[in-house]
Order: structure tokens, then sequence, then C-alpha cells
């Protein structure tokens, strides 16, 4: 009975160590948000980064040289790998010149562990133009 009772003990209390290393190994928690934003003389990115459960891009047009498209492709790239690829549509706004586009999609597991090396690459007409996320802050 006391031996039984002594491998009981021992197998909890590996368990709790197990646990509490794995906690505290983690880098980022689920209720932690990461916000990045990066831009360029045209258009602004921001990625707004939920770890766990999902992330809203939003990418704005930031000049008046010309006409905002109706549509565009994005890309994510996380250390040269996509994590995210989708066509946004314009927002409608108060303002018509001002181009505002939206996109949202569940945290990918290798953008959460590589958000120091994102970029957007946005593509319309023909044209990419890639936007480096270098402004990161962690909200936890």
């Amino acid at each position: 009975m006391r031996r039984s009772f002594s491998k009981g003990m021992a197998i909890i209390i590996l368990v709790v160590v197990s646990l509490i290393f794995y906690s505290t190994r983690s880098p980022m928690r689920k209720n932690t948000t990461v916000d990045m934003i990066g831009e360029n003389d045209g258009w602004k990115a921001s990625l707004n980064m939920n770890i766990g459960y999902n992330s809203q891009l939003v990418v704005t047009l930031v000049t008046e040289d010309f006409e905002p498209p109706s549509k565009i492709s994005v890309d994510i790239l996380a250390k040269d790998q996509i994590v995210y690829n989708d066509k946004l549509t314009i927002v409608k706004d108060k303002f018509p010149h001002f181009g505002m586009y939206k996109g949202s999609f569940d945290s990918s597991k290798y953008l959460e562990r590589n958000y120091k090396d994102v970029s957007v690459l946005i593509n319309f007409n023909d044209e990419i133009i890639t936007i480096p996320l270098t402004s990161i802050k962690i909200i936890e």
C-alpha cells in the first residue's frame, strides 16, 4: 500500500513539474496580442494577431496619386513562407479616394512563431508592392 502511494505521488509531482515547464517554455500565451505595422510611400499595412485565435489585416492607401483599385490580392509572408493569401475588396467609406481593405483569418502557428519577420505583398494591376511589418507591439 505504501509503495503504490509513493509511486502515485511521484507521478503527480512529475505531471505538475511538466505542466509548469511547458507553461513557462511557451513564448506567447493565448491571450497575447501582437500588433504589427509597416508602410511605404503609397500603402500602409497593419496586422493585429490574437495568439491562438484570429488575425485581422488592414491595408490602406495613403496617397492620392492614383485611384484605389476595387480589389487587391494580398499575401502575408512569415520568414518567406506564405501564411495568408486572399483577394480583398475595397471597403466603401465616406471618403471615395481613401482605399481601405480588410481581411480576417485564423492565426497560424507558423506566423505566431515567426512574427518578427513578416511582410505583406500587395498585388494589383500587375504591380507587386512589399511592405515589411517592422513596428511590433506585444500586448499581454
